[in-house]
């Protein structure tokens, strides 16, 4: 049987701030059977964890920065069950082209080992978290744009097809009920995070709050997922942003939730009653916010430090 001229397959992002260990796990000689050199300084060939790294990072912003120096991406392609050797050439060979035209499409240099040691060929793959001036914005329509695989004529996107059903690309957050928590938080008028971040907690919307060695707030959970503060202040940034007339940027907490945005998350699988708890505990939660301010405040530009 040949295989189809464009396999099914999935991609998936993650990071690290250990590239060198990731590097060597996925370079793992017992599991490769290609591999997909993209460095723009220096060669994948005979080159140590050490060198790579460098190789991958020496155009990189921040090389001291702490959390997701670089990205890690697999790419799984579907694979025939007795597949023969001339089938299992082709996907590798696919496999490795396609980490090509995924780092072509980033922009980034990368490296990347295709594994044929289990019954799914995939590839590991690792880039700079980094365009060489600012950290990437991997954001989540960006990797929404990534599983339609229209960057790669290789593959076709396999997401949600098949037996096993797809692995999400990012947790499945409610992202718009953690848009208007960003709002409460950054755009309340309060002069310090930690007034909102309290008055949350006590009614409930989040828990488990987490802080600096200063006592500043770090992350929290909502929903029983883990929000970090910085991501919530990219949130805030991205919606000014917005256009006006956005749906999600023209919604109003102190308003009747619009009934396009309640059907638009029961669509997307959140069930309808527990959305509309959610707004409504969230407006109730801005407005004690905005009466524990006071009247001098309310005018004031927030300082914001993370």
């Amino acid at each position: 049987m040949a295989v189809n001229p464009a396999p099914l397959g999935i991609v998936n992002l993650k990071s690290t701030n250990q590239p060198r260990r990731a590097i060597r796990y996925f370079a793992d000689q017992k599991k490769v059977v290609a591999i997909a050199d993209c460095l723009r300084v220096g060669t994948m060939s005979n080159a140590t964890p050490k060198e790579i790294e460098d190789s991958l990072l020496c155009d990189h912003h921040d090389r001291h920065v702490k959390n997701r120096i670089c990205r890690t991406v697999i790419i799984s392609v579907q694979t025939p069950k007795n597949a023969t050797k001339e089938q299992v050439d082709e996907l590798v060979t696919r496999t490795s082209n396609a980490f090509h035209d995924l780092f072509t499409e980033l922009n980034v240099p990368g490296a990347a080992w295709i594994h044929g040691n289990t019954k799914t060929i995939h590839g590991h793959g690792i880039f700079p978290n980094s365009d060489g001036r600012r950290t990437l914005n991997i954001s989540p329509t960006v990797l929404r744009s990534l599983q339609g695989f229209k960057w790669t004529g290789e593959l076709d996107s396999g997401r949600g097809k098949g037996e096993r059903g797809a692995l999400p690309v990012y947790t499945k957050a409610k992202e718009l009920a953690v848009r208007e928590l960003a709002k409460i938080i950054f755009e309340s008028g309060g002069q310090d995070v930690g007034v909102e971040i309290e008055a949350l907690k006590k009614s409930g919307i989040i828990d488990t709050v987490r802080r600096k060695k200063d006592g500043q707030p770090a992350s929290f959970a909502f929903n029983k997922k883990r929000i970090r503060l910085s991501t919530l202040k990219n949130f805030a940034i991205e919606q000014k942003q917005q256009n006006k007339n956005n749906m999600i940027a023209s919604f109003n907490p102190e308003q009747e939730t619009p009934q396009p945005l309640v059907d638009k998350l029961e669509q997307l699988g959140f069930d309808r009653e527990q959305v509309l708890k959610t707004f409504e505990r969230i407006k109730q939660t801005r407005q004690q916010v905005k009466k524990s301010i006071p009247n001098d405040l309310n005018t004031k530009k927030p300082t914001i430090k993370l």
